[in-house]
C-alpha cells in the first residue's frame, strides 16, 4: 500500500498538514478553479411574456459583457458574427486590393444584388477608396 506517495490510509493519518489543508480548502469551495460550475437550468416555459423579455434581456447584456471584456483583452469570441466579420473583412481586403480572387467576390455581389444594377460597382467604388472598412483589422494587425 506504500508503494507511490499518492496512496494513503483511509483514516487519513499518514496525510500532511498542508496537504489536509489544500483538501479541506477544495471542500470548502463551492466551485472548483478553472470550471464553470453546475448548469443552471432556467425554466422558460414557465415565465410569463415579461419575465422571459426580461430574462433574453440579462443574456443579452452578459454575452455583450463577455464579448466587450474579450475585445479589451486582445481576443475575440468564436462565435458566428464574429467569423462572418472576419470573413467580410477578408472579401472587403481582396476586392479593394483587385487580388485573385476579386472577381469571384463581384459576381457574387452581382447575384446578391441582381435588382439594383450599380449595387456591386458602389461597393467595388467604397471598398477601393477606404470608405469600406473591415472591423477586425486591429486584431488581424496585432498578430501580425
Amino acid at each position: 500500500m506504500h508503494d507511490t506517495a499518492i496512496e494513503m490510509e483511509m483514516d487519513g493519518s499518514e496525510i500532511s498538514a498542508a496537504s489536509a489543508a489544500f483538501l479541506a480548502g477544495l471542500l470548502d469551495e463551492e466551485t472548483v478553479p478553472g470550471k464553470r460550475g453546475p448548469k443552471v437550468t432556467v425554466n422558460v416555459a414557465s415565465m410569463t411574456r415579461e419575465q422571459r423579455l426580461a430574462h433574453n434581456a440579462e443574456l443579452r447584456r452578459a454575452r455583450y459583457a463577455r464579448k466587450t471584456d474579450m475585445k479589451a483583452s486582445g481576443s475575440l469570441p468564436i462565435d458566428e458574427q464574429t467569423a462572418r466579420d472576419a470573413l467580410a473583412d477578408a472579401a472587403l481586403m481582396i476586392l479593394a486590393s483587385g487580388t485573385p480572387g476579386a472577381e469571384a467576390i463581384m459576381t457574387y455581389l452581382e447575384k446578391v444584388y441582381s435588382d439594383k444594377g450599380g449595387a456591386p460597382l458602389s461597393i467595388h467604388a467604397k471598398a477601393r477608396s477606404g470608405k469600406l472598412r473591415p472591423k477586425l483589422i486591429a486584431f488581424a494587425a496585432k498578430a501580425m
